[in-house]
């Protein structure tokens, strides 16, 4: 099973979609499910986390590759700086939620 991930203000659902449709070319027979999951929220990421949980019991790979930088001085919904908070405590929480 493979989940894609990702969804933040900036990026396109297209992107997503064309990352399903590249792997589905080369393996037609993949279980791939879009979930959504933004960063630079920890509500999202709590959501994120019970909603994988439902549908795995454990995760065997995790691929941290989202980032954002250089943005514009603008804060999460939680209050923290979004680049901080996107790219190290989103991660952070994500990885060790439970």
């Amino acid at each position: 099973m493979i989940y894609i991930s990702g969804i933040h203000r900036m990026s396109r659902r297209k992107d997503r979609r064309d990352a399903v449709n590249d792997i589905q070319s080369m393996n037609p027979s993949a279980d791939i499910k879009l979930l959504k999951l933004d960063l630079s929220s920890l509500q999202s990421v709590r959501h994120f986390a019970k909603e994988l949980s439902q549908l795995e019991s454990k995760v065997d790979i995790l691929i941290n590759n989202a980032a954002v930088m250089a943005c514009p001085e603008w804060k999460t919904e939680d209050g923290f700086e979004m680049q901080f908070g996107t790219n190290h405590l989103g991660y952070y929480f994500h990885k060790n939620i439970k």
